[in-house]
């Protein structure tokens, strides 16, 4: 007998849960069929309106184990700089307004003394200032003082940045 009331109670408290879950739901029923999501035109969502429109492409440089991703590049041309002995040859990511440099591998080395890392490669200004790479940095934005990215070493550039001037046609 108990078994039966306490079927009889878990029966009722199923049928108030379904009452309860038909009211919050307004207690609807759709007079015509749904569609299914396919047949709803896709919406993209607006984008922000202080973020410039993304251009060009996406560019991952490479020198040894140093990466570095690149975004609103437009064309890469060629520079050089001579380090005393030699003329060296790199790559000159011409960017759009916007293009953020993220780093995917550093390429740092511990310090023997601290114990500490240390960049192996910096980003340049105008202003002479130095940013260390390291791992853990946030995306930096490309601005037209940044010169490019220099071996903290030898001080030679192996990859440099230059502001798209906006004069062209095109993109």
């Amino acid at each position: 007998m108990k078994t039966r009331k306490k079927n009889i109670c878990i029966s009722m408290i199923l049928a108030m849960l379904l009452l309860l879950s038909a009211c919050a739901n307004g207690n609807e029923t759709p007079s015509e069929p749904t569609q299914s999501d396919s047949e709803y035109p896709a919406v993209t969502p607006p984008e922000p309106a202080d973020a410039p429109p993304a251009k060009g492409t996406v560019k991952t440089f490479q020198y040894n184990d140093f990466s570095l991703e690149v975004s609103n590049v437009k064309e890469i041309k060629q520079g050089s700089c001579f380090d005393g002995m030699e003329t060296c040859v790199y790559d000159v990511y011409v960017v759009y307004p916007g293009a953020m440099a993220k780093v995917l591998n550093a390429d740092t080395f511990i310090d023997e003394e601290t114990n500490l890392p240390h960049a192996n490669w910096a980003f340049s200004t105008s202003d002479d200032e130095r940013i260390d790479i390291m791992d853990d940095m946030e995306p930096l934005e490309i601005t037209e003082d940044m010169l490019g990215v220099y071996d903290t070493e030898s001080s030679i550039y192996v990859l440099g940045f230059e502001m798209d001037d906006g004069d062209s046609q095109g993109n």
